[in-house]
């Protein structure tokens, strides 16, 4: 594995001066991860959470409180077509400073950002669901996002949630993924979907979204 890697950073070297260079770490790979290391790999440390749609004690908490209060000049909408060009600047504003950019470096352009979009919205990445996916809109502005697909069958998954800086530490984010857990909810209740599974990648240096996605009832799995 050492002697594949140098050879292929030696092979690299020009594109890797606009191109960032990544793969998954797993099974008995980890044990070179202090040599890697020593040859210039960062590491980011990624967990998967899991939400059980269909349990009576999740599904209770979430319909406990029907109204969702937002600060004055905020609203929640689900996602359609209109709010594509919104959406890809509040990608860009609300990743291009995360470690996310360590492994898509597309977060760190507009350009990227709407590649992105267009993966997720166009179902290219599993099968879209714009009623599940809500966005904060504040002043006529996309400035928060929870995004929601069918990656598989009856498993779910919540591909991005995020929010620009100047609106962070308001909870809102935990807003916006609580009513997408609101919708899935419903959407299986009413046999629209069947779902066994909802889940989550999240970077578990990210305290404030790992302490997010656990306060509404995701469990860490891997």
């Amino acid at each position: 594995v050492i002697a594949l890697s140098k050879e292929f950073l030696t092979q690299t070297v020009a594109i890797r001066t606009k191109r960032i260079a990544s793969y998954p770490m797993l099974g008995k790979q980890k044990k070179f991860k202090e040599e890697l290391k020593n040859l210039g790999f960062n590491f980011v440390d990624l967990g998967v959470m899991v939400y059980d749609v269909n349990s009576q004690e999740n599904q209770k908490k979430l319909f406990e409180n029907k109204n969702v209060e937002l600060p004055i000049g905020f609203k929640l909408v689900n996602y359609s077509p209109e709010y594509f060009e919104g959406l890809t600047i509040a990608l860009n504003a609300s990743f291009e400073a995360s470690s996310d950019v360590n492994y898509d470096e597309r977060f760190l352009t507009i350009s990227g950002c709407v590649d992105i979009a267009k993966k997720i919205t166009e179902s290219i990445y599993g099968d879209f669901l714009s009623r599940a996916s809500k966005l904060l809109i504040y002043e006529d502005k996309v400035v928060g996002f929870s995004l929601a697909n069918i990656t598989a069958g009856t498993i779910a998954n919540i591909p991005l949630v995020g929010i620009m800086p100047e609106f962070r530490g308001q909870k809102l984010s935990e807003v916006m993924l609580g009513e997408t857990l609101k919708e899935l909810a419903k959407m299986t209740r009413s046999g629209e979907l069947e779902l066994t599974e909802l889940n989550v990648t999240v970077d578990l240096a990210n305290l404030s979204a790992y302490s997010m996605y656990k306060s509404l009832g995701f469990k860490r799995i891997v």
